[in-house]
């Protein structure tokens, strides 16, 4: 058994193939489930993050080197989706967002996605539009995301040297407003931007 204790909100126990989630404060497990990748960069737990939230707990996870899935414990809301096909819904509680995939993360605090595929970042700022994703080409390996006085940078490793990749925090501040139920600051964040088909699609 392997222990991982600075997951935000509960205890994580691996344990040959399976991953089981034991909330902070509570003896019960809050769920379980099979997956062979338990790195920090590939395992990703959200708990209650903001005061509206609460109760909402979520895991996104590796299944195998092609599926991310993300599953929300408590709902179990479902949505397949599988970067190379279109969008389509089933019964299990799974969302697939992406193939081939050496890192996934949210950006702290939010609902945005962070993902790398070869040497392609991707950038989920939409969860509930999937098929709109922010690509983008960079040399090395993802190694974390830091997202400190309105600046959000994806730090990537290139074997000789750290360098960082800026995020659109406007979007990220979008995301979160929704997330809230603060239409009002949604609206001037969108107010304030250049229109293009992706910020288009969020009105």
């Amino acid at each position: 058994e392997r222990f991982i204790f600075d997951a935000p909100g509960a205890f994580v126990i691996s344990n040959v193939g399976e991953v089981t989630l034991v909330e902070h404060g509570s003896n019960e497990i809050l769920t379980s489930i099979r997956t062979e990748f338990t790195s920090s960069s590939l395992l990703s737990i959200r708990m209650n993050e903001h005061a509206k939230m609460n109760g909402h707990k979520v895991i996104a996870y590796l299944v195998d080197k092609q599926t991310i899935c993300i599953k929300d414990i408590n709902s179990q809301a479902t949505t397949i989706i599988n970067h190379e096909t279109r969008v389509y819904a089933t019964s299990q509680s799974k969302v697939h967002l992406l193939s081939d995939c050496g890192y996934a993360q949210w950006v702290p605090g939010s609902d945005v996605v962070v993902a790398q595929r070869n040497n392609i970042m991707c950038v989920w700022y939409n969860l509930s539009v999937p098929d709109e994703v922010v690509t983008r080409e960079i040399c090395g390996e993802i190694e974390g995301i830091e997202r400190t006085s309105g600046r959000t940078e994806v730090i990537v490793d290139t074997e000789s040297s750290l360098s960082s990749y800026l995020l659109v925090e406007e979007l990220i501040e979008f995301s979160l407003a929704i997330d809230d139920d603060d239409h009002l600051k949604a609206l001037s964040i969108l107010r304030q931007m250049e229109l293009t088909p992706q910020t288009e699609a969020m009105w």
